[in-house]
């Protein structure tokens, strides 16, 4: 392989904050707007061009395990259903993909973070175990920001490696779970196609629709959501054998999945009858990663603390989804995979967002410190937001008090007992 060598550079130093959050999705979002209200000045730095992650880019703002959340869900969950959100009859939240942008942007501008889009992070400076700045990238050129505190909400634990620490990725086989190509799609009416709905049960039916016909989805359930307002999302991608962390890989993986959710929709519209006028609005910015690097923190959540309904005395939430594996080889199944685990309602400990090997880090959402197991149950979404509220807040506390994240003990328990 051919290499070259960069020209040594001096960045300038754009800003210094108290905490710096990389990744606005729902547990960065929640990680910006907890440190702020509690004083701290934020800096928020996304890669793309709108906050909410999953539930804005990735196309599906669908909400798991949010019931028995407090504090900033239970805040946007509230918001969501004022601005057309709706709760279904599985118990799920859904909000139009749009809505949720411009509601997280509001919370965030009102809280006074720094917003800072189309910005990805791709260095790191470090004094010892402490990070003093991130390297970004973006329109405005190489820059390198400051901050006490840094929390890694990327899903993929980026910062996190780029600062030198140690994680975890797939399972015993190194096979991660499928991604999934989300599309927001039109032209039906919730009541005509109410019975083929995942809200209401109807995956087996819908499935059987489609395989009646001689169609085979590459995801084995193949799901149409209502999002409220007339606009659902088609889930019927899967993308096996993807690397969150391998660009050409995640490429591959976007093409295959808009070419095979275009042909399910010219289908569904060719049977004519409710489905005559359905229509493809728009599809994921980007691919619906399951999962990446699990980051080594100072506690760790693994399979047996599930299935025994683990308690903890530092506890930041309790969790109540339950392992739900998307099969990550094909030829062993295109649904979930059954990992023999029944979860009882869990709770995640502060230490998981603790990086055990950089004294100023901290992690929330999917990233956090975890078994493959483990992961496949507390990466849902309901979760990622107290998660990021539990770690921005804690960032602040540290800051005020002067300690170390490791050593905070008074961060709230953003669940009900349930």
């Amino acid at each position: 392989m051919k290499n070259i060598t960069l020209t040594e550079r001096t960045l300038p130093v754009k800003g210094e904050y108290d905490i710096i959050v990389c990744g606005g999705g729902p547990a960065g979002v929640a990680a910006a707007l907890a440190a702020a209200r509690q004083g701290a000045s934020v800096m928020l730095i996304e890669r793309n061009q709108c906050c909410g992650g999953i539930w804005t880019s990735g196309a599906m703002p669908w909400v798991l395990d949010h019931k028995n959340k407090t504090g900033i869900l239970a805040e946007i969950r509230t918001l969501c259903l004022e601005r057309g959100g709706m709760i279904h009859a599985s118990g799920s939240l859904s909000c139009p993909t749009e809505a949720m942008r411009l509601l997280l942007e509001e919370l965030l501008e009102e809280a006074n973070v720094r917003i800072r889009y189309g910005t990805l992070v791709t260095g790191v400076q470090l004094e010892g175990k402490t990070l003093t700045h991130v390297v970004t990238e973006s329109k405005s050129g190489t820059e390198a920001w400051g901050a006490k505190r840094f929390i890694d909400c990327t899903g993929d634990g980026d910062l996190a490696a780029l600062a030198g620490c140690s994680f975890e990725y797939g399972g015993d086989d190194g096979n991660t779970q499928p991604s999934s190509f989300i599309g927001i799609v039109c032209g039906l009416d919730p009541e005509e196609v109410r019975e083929y709905l995942a809200s209401n049960g109807g995956k087996p039916k819908f499935k059987a629709l489609i395989e009646s016909h001689g169609v085979f989805p590459s995801y084995g359930m193949p799901s149409l959501f209502h999002l409220g307002q007339g606009v659902f999302a088609l889930m019927s991608n899967h993308g096996y054998k993807v690397s969150a962390i391998d660009a050409d890989n995640l490429t591959r993986k976007v093409i295959e999945g808009r070419k095979e959710l275009h042909a399910h929709v010219n289908f569904l519209r060719s049977l004519g009858g409710i489905w005559r006028n359905i229509a493809l609005a728009g599809s994921s910015d980007n691919l619906g990663v399951r999962e990446g690097r699990r980051i080594r923190g100072v506690e760790y959540v693994d399979w047996k603390h599930l299935g025994s309904g683990g308690r903890c005395a530092n506890a930041v939430c309790r969790a109540t989804f339950c392992v739900d594996v998307h099969a990550p080889d094909p030829a062993k199944g295109n649904v979930i995979a059954d990992q023999k685990v029944t979860t009882k309602p869990y709770d995640i400990p502060w230490g998981a967002l603790v990086s055990a090997e950089r004294e100023n880090l901290l992690m929330a959402g999917r990233c956090i410190s975890g078994d493959f197991i483990a992961h496949s149950s507390y990466r849902v979404t309901g979760n990622s937001v107290p998660l990021g509220e539990a770690a921005g807040y804690g960032a602040a506390v540290s800051i005020r008090e002067n300690i170390a994240p490791a050593d905070v003990k008074n961060v709230p328990f953003f669940s009900t007992e349930n």
